[in-house]
């Protein structure tokens, strides 16, 4: 026998080995329709799910009380815009930014990149007129409740640009967590031929080429109209800004330990809080409901911190990735999964 054929039989088996991962993660069977199911759907989808729950003892301590991939970076999506917010909130608690400082809707809207925002923007701002003055709160809610790319964008040049927002998640011990660059450069360099460039850049250096690509974003919008795409397509997916859900689990915990007052995230802490004045119902039941989440193609997440009235605070971050169109499809139309999830956050 070739000295050669034993090298190639371990390649083959290799290859057989992560053909089997990623089938299995691009399974085609239905999403479960209760939370049991939708669990084992979680551990189907092996390293393309990543969970981690942490509830609060009564001494006050964090437990992580179950976790899968728990350290394994995933693409976040809109979640990133936590992190955002966090540094407004830190601003806002310093005095150098008042979030009742009303700036024209047209600051905002110059970082709008129609047809990648799922109409987040015209949700956010429907009743507002176009040379309307908005407030910082309300951006940072049309950020957060409807997370609107645009208004995002605006607050992240209003704090000083990704280097700021990664010192915040640097100084909240996430460091696996990448920068969280300009949304609109970001999607605009998914086309060509600015992707050319994107794919070739190292990845320390993507936040910063996204950022100059918005530094005049209305001159793009003059040749949108002729750019093959403007989206995330499966290469640019993988260089989009990722973390991990153990680290944005610790994020939220420290949201939701914050005072209603007076702390550097006080008002982080009242934005996301937008369930608790979205649904009533949530009132009788909790103190606190924080949600974020986020989707791209193929991708869904979801972080979650409630206080219950009659229970122990508590944390989940569920990120998945790979899903195949039918999984998208399903997790954006049942209810499921805010099911499960909450039914292990509230779980004694």
């Amino acid at each position: 026998m070739s000295p050669s054929i034993p090298w190639l039989l371990l390649a083959f088996a290799a290859l057989v080995s992560q053909t089997g991962r990623w089938w299995r993660g691009r399974s085609r069977r239905p999403v479960p329709d209760d939370p049991a199911g939708f669990a084992a759907f979680l551990r189907e989808r092996g390293e393309h799910a990543g969970v981690l729950l942490a509830r609060k003892d009564g001494d006050g301590r964090w437990t992580v009380r179950a976790e899968r991939n728990a350290d394994a970076k995933f693409p976040l999506a809109s979640v990133r815009k936590v992190l955002v917010l966090c540094a407004v909130s830190e601003a806002v608690h310093e005095g150098r930014i008042d979030p009742e400082e009303r700036v024209p809707l047209d600051a905002i809207r110059r970082f709008r990149l129609p047809g990648t925002d799922g109409g987040a923007y015209r949700h956010a701002y429907v009743n507002t007129p176009p040379d309307a003055l908005v407030s910082l709160r309300d951006c940072a809610d049309a950020m957060i409740s409807a997370s609107c790319n645009a208004s995002t964008d605006y607050l992240l040049r209003r704090v000083g640009g990704s280097p700021a927002v990664t010192e915040l998640a640097r100084r909240h011990w996430m460091v696996e967590q990448d920068p969280v660059p300009s949304l609109y450069g970001e999607f605009l360099a998914t086309s060509p031929p600015y992707v050319l460039r994107t794919l070739r850049l190292p990845a320390a250096e993507l936040a910063a080429h996204y950022e100059r690509l918005a530094e005049h974003p209305r001159r793009w919008h003059r040749v949108l109209p002729f750019l093959p795409s403007a989206g995330l397509g499966p290469r640019a997916l993988r260089r989009t800004c990722a973390g991990t859900p153990r680290e944005w689990v610790g994020l939220f915990q420290a949201v939701l330990d914050s005072p209603l007052e007076g702390a550097p995230l006080s008002f982080a802490r009242s934005v996301l809080s937008w369930p608790m004045r979205e649904v009533p119902g949530n009132a009788e039941l909790y103190q606190d409901v924080l949600v974020k989440g986020g989707s791209l193609p193929g991708i869904r997440n979801r972080v979650y911190a409630v206080r219950p009235l009659d229970g122990q605070p508590a944390v989940m971050a569920c990120f998945l990735k790979d899903l195949n169109p039918a999984h998208q499809r399903s997790l954006g139309a049942t209810p499921v999964w805010n099911s499960y999830m909450v039914r292990a956050l509230t779980r004694s």
